[in-house]
């Protein structure tokens, strides 16, 4: 009996150590699943969720650097990162709209083309012409775009100056002209150049048009002017030329009157007809 007594005390303070032992294995747990998502999981969330914040193109989404250690020095390089990425793409973006102010400025066509002769973009000065000054041309064919007031170049001698370019990979040149309501022509210059991608590939075209009526009329007013100079030199020598006799000749008729005058028997119609041939001359 005393034995039976003593196995119930042994096995009754081995279930108290166990179950003391479990207690303290559950609380240490506890206290571990506490430290480990105050420490490493609440911090690390706050990086995912700033970081897929940021991917989406929020860079105002920030990380929280209240918590300490590696990953508050993670919260703050997170956050410089994004600071630098934000300012790069403002810087960019900047950049963007200045190239388009002055794109926007120039009074040539500009239009930009891919391989397809889509429109990836165009200026101000390209969408007027066509009609449309704010209109949108993205992904429009240049023909399209174009074919209310111009046949497409591609039918004039020569070809598409931007077909030549996708196949030459160098500055290409063309000229349309058509003939104006009143009369008048008017004439297009196209220059063409390409636009290479990091591989060396001409991905796209730059077309340049430039209106060269104006120009065009000035040299054909400065040939004229330059043929009528040239007509005016002609006549001043032809006129040279022929008045050098002509002064000889009138020099010998005047000497010649001057003698017959002072000679007897010479008649007034005589002197008459030298003075007609003097006045001729």
């Amino acid at each position: 009996l005393a034995t039976s007594g003593e196995e119930r005390r042994f096995f009754a303070n081995i279930g108290g150590t166990i179950a003391l032992g479990t207690v303290m294995v559950l609380v240490t747990i506890a206290v571990l699943v506490f430290l480990l998502r105050r420490m490493v999981h609440a911090p690390l969330g706050s990086v995912i969720s700033a970081s897929q914040r940021i991917v989406g193109g929020d860079l105002t989404a920030r990380v929280s650097e209240s918590h300490t250690g590696e990953f508050g020095l993670l919260a703050s390089r997170v956050n410089r990162m994004t600071d630098h990425l934000a300012h790069s793409i403002s810087t960019v973006e900047t950049q963007r709209k200045e190239l388009q102010e002055i794109l926007e400025a120039v009074d040539d066509e500009i239009v930009v083309l891919d391989r397809a002769q889509r429109v990836v973009a165009a200026n101000r000065a390209f969408r007027k012409g066509c009609g449309r000054p704010d209109g949108d041309f993205s992904g429009q064919i240049c023909r399209e775009a174009s074919a209310s007031r111009w046949p497409c170049v591609a039918e004039e001698p020569g070809g598409c100056p931007v077909q030549r370019v996708f196949m030459t990979g160098k500055l290409q040149k063309g000229i349309m002209s058509r003939s104006n309501p009143d009369g008048s022509e008017q004439v297009i210059e196209i220059h063409a150049s390409p636009l290479r991608g990091p591989d060396g590939q001409v991905n796209l075209a730059v077309e340049v048009r430039r209106d060269i009526s104006e120009r065009r009329q000035m040299q054909a007013s400065l040939a004229n002017s330059e043929r009528l100079a040239s007509l005016g030199l002609l006549a001043t020598g032809i006129s040279h030329e022929i008045n050098n006799p002509l002064g000889a000749i009138a020099a010998s008729v005047e000497g010649l009157r001057r003698r017959l005058s002072t000679e007897p028997g010479v008649s007034a119609d005589s002197a008459g007809a030298f003075d007609t041939v003097l006045r001729r001359i």
